[in-house]
């Protein structure tokens, strides 16, 4: 069964920025038709590998696994430059607004995926609940946009014009620590940099969107990881690249 995202959002702008609400966003979907394909080049055994374990997703380790949540926080552009710095690529428009977005999937899919990986007989389902759980954090990351889009964005006659999405390399730790004390992601969603240059749980991301008038500007196609390893990638071979997953090429 699919579950909702939980969002904690605040608005650091208006009368009571302390104040952190609890809403929901839609549910969370896995795609598996880019995995299927994948393995249906390998071969026919490879697929039934892969069907087989789409329906042990399917059948309770979605619903074990997946603890989704996010932690919104709006600011203004002056709070966004003085927090984080004047150098983090979004656009430089002091009437627009900032969201800064930090989303997981949680701790529990990490934790039973490294167990079955480490079981004999049970190697290629830990490796393929990993992938399965990075496409799940790519699908809250496109939830989080449409909750701004048509929840904040939209009704007010504006896009999200610009987004800066961090994570695949090159970003350091103040950047995160900066992140997980603005947004108190430890204690809302359980999110922490631990002076690091990525969050922990490890499937967790964050990234920044403009919001103001205008086109819409987030990313339609996904970064590549720095370095990106092309076919010698573990994910790549795995089927679980997410250049791949959205129908791009390493």
């Amino acid at each position: 069964m699919a579950k909702s995202i939980a969002i904690h959002y605040s608005d650091l702008i208006g009368p009571d920025p302390e104040k952190i609400v609890l809403t929901e966003a839609p549910a969370v979907t896995v795609d598996f038709s880019s995995l299927k394909e994948h393995y249906r080049q390998l071969g026919e055994r490879h697929l039934q590998n892969v069907e087989e374990f789409v329906r042990y997703w399917r059948e309770g380790a979605e619903e074990a696994c997946l603890e989704p949540a996010a932690r919104i926080a709006i600011m203004t552009d002056e709070t966004f430059r003085k927090t984080f710095g004047e150098t983090l690529p979004l656009q430089r428009r002091p009437e627009k607004t900032v969201a800064m977005a930090v989303w997981t999937i949680g701790r529990e899919l990490e934790r039973r995926s490294s167990k079955l990986t480490a079981t004999n007989g049970e190697r290629m389902k830990g490796l393929l609940l990993d992938v399965a759980g990075s496409m799940a954090l790519f699908s809250i990351h496109d939830a989080v946009l449409q909750w701004l889009r048509e929840g904040l964005a939209e009704p007010k006659g504006l896009a999200l014009i610009d987004e800066f999405y961090p994570g695949f390399g090159g970003v350091n730790a103040t950047l995160m620590e900066g992140i997980e004390s603005l947004g108190r992601t430890s204690e809302t969603i359980g999110v922490e940099s631990r002076g690091a240059s990525m969050l922990y749980p490890r499937k967790s991301q964050c990234s920044f969107i403009a919001i103001g008038e205008g086109v819409d500007g987030t990313r339609k196609d996904p970064l590549r990881c720095e370095p990106c390893l092309g076919a010698r990638c573990l994910y790549y071979q795995l089927g679980g690249c997410h250049l791949t997953a959205r129908g791009g090429k390493p």
